[in-house]
């Protein structure tokens, strides 16, 4: 009889509590948020422990998050522009200034995961990476069902290769809260780090993102938006970071 593989939630939930020193030292960190709210959902504690600590912060939203709606009040220019409005919103929440945000508007579920395209971001990243000095990248986590967040963690992955020094690659994990799947190979280590402190902070700057949460778009009413259960299991006490079996340069 064989062993069900240690399934990925309870692993998570188990593991070890960390403090900010020991998440990402005092080297500046990278945020890469494949749409606007994951850079809340899934790093918004720690976002603000950097903030407190003194920590440099740079976030990159890397697509337009035109596609959530279908809506003919709100176009995809017009949505574009509301989610970048909120993320700067929601960011301003945390305690980052908007001049370390970055929105690279990458067509909304469209973000190349390979290919000459994808190939031409890596590299964009890496400099990005040099630019900022960043001592940790934080991304989604690979198996997040999502084909963005999946192509945004493939895209940090191959920033890091060529680099003498690569900086630590964190993922969060999102939607793969809502799933379980055995554990990947990609997975060096897990870490929690306590955000009991900052939860009100999140939750506010979670609301920031009006659009996600059904409260703008009136009139598609198939689209995205975050449940409550959805928000019960993205504002906990602790946020989950896993540490990235990285390539060999």
């Amino acid at each position: 009889m064989t062993n069900r593989p240690e399934m990925t939630h309870t692993r998570w939930r188990d593991a070890p509590v960390t403090g900010l020193d020991g998440l990402i030292g005092d080297r500046p960190i990278l945020i890469l948020a494949p749409h606007a709210d994951d850079e809340t959902i899934g790093c918004g504690g720690l976002i603000c422990q950097a903030v407190r600590a003194g920590i440099p912060i740079a976030i990159e939203f890397l697509t337009d998050g035109s596609r959530s709606h279908t809506s003919k009040t709100f176009d995809r220019v017009r949505l574009a522009a509301l989610r970048q409005a909120e993320a700067l919103k929601a960011v301003a929440h945390l305690g980052v200034d908007a001049g370390c945000v970055r929105f690279w508007a990458e067509e909304d579920s469209r973000l190349p995961a390979d290919g000459e395209a994808a190939d031409a971001l890596a590299q964009a990243l890496q400099r990005r990476i040099i630019e900022t000095d960043a001592g940790a990248v934080f991304v989604t986590w690979i198996d997040d069902p999502h084909r963005d967040h999946k192509a945004a963690f493939s895209l940090a992955l191959c920033s890091l290769v060529g680099l003498a020094v690569p900086p630590r690659l964190y993922a969060y994990p999102v939607w793969s809260w809502t799933i379980d799947t055995p554990q990947s190979a990609y997975e060096e280590s897990v870490m929690r780090l306590a955000i009991g402190d900052d939860l009100a902070t999140k939750r506010k700057a979670l609301a920031c993102h009006a659009s996600q949460l059904g409260q703008v778009i009136s009139d598609d009413p198939d689209g995205f938006s975050l449940s409550a259960d959805d928000l019960a299991l993205f504002v906990q006490p602790f946020e989950t970071f896993i540490a990235v079996a990285r390539p060999r340069n």
